[in-house]
């Protein structure tokens, strides 16, 4: 059976090469289940982190999550990134299928430079109303850069980035 992540990512590199302009988010053309969204997030380091924890990655082909937002951290201030969002790029890099300890390496990496540039993935939901983004409606999103909170924090594989 084909990895359904191989399959989106070569579907997305041919949807994107017809493109004159390749969007950046991108949405599966699969409507009989739930849709994704892309979203490249750019952070800058603050003293605390990049403000979120990592989870995933135990076992191969696992995904990489978004764990909990840390409050006022750099992930916080900038309200793009959600707990559950799938990690699918660290600064340009594949993380789908893998391990923990790789992506930390990366987010490691990252900090040493003092910024990471980032690509998640989330579930888009539209049933009968309007979308909503990993159970959240579109109303519900504030215009202060606020974040949900999780308590992922206390997953086993969980790290602070």
């Amino acid at each position: 059976k084909p990895d359904p992540y191989e399959v989106y990512e070569k579907s997305r590199a041919i949807y994107e090469s017809r493109q004159q302009m390749p969007p950046r988010t991108a949405y599966r053309a699969d409507s009989s289940g739930p849709d994704y969204r892309e979203l490249d997030v750019y952070l800058r380091r603050q003293e605390s982190g990049f403000g979120f924890r990592i989870l995933g990655g135990d076992e191969p082909g696992q995904p990489i999550l978004i764990g909990a937002i840390i409050t006022m951290g750099a992930a916080d201030r900038d309200g793009r990134l959600r707990p559950g969002d799938e990690l699918v790029y660290v600064d340009g890099i594949l993380v789908t299928g893998k391990s923990h300890r790789y992506v930390i390496d990366l987010m490691h990496n990252a900090a040493r430079n003092g910024h990471v540039s980032l690509t998640v993935r989330r579930k888009v939901l539209c049933i009968g109303g309007p979308c909503s983004e990993n159970g959240r409606s579109p109303g519900s999103v504030s215009t202060h850069h606020s974040s949900p909170r999780s308590d992922f924090a206390g997953h086993p594989n969980s790290t602070q980035a």
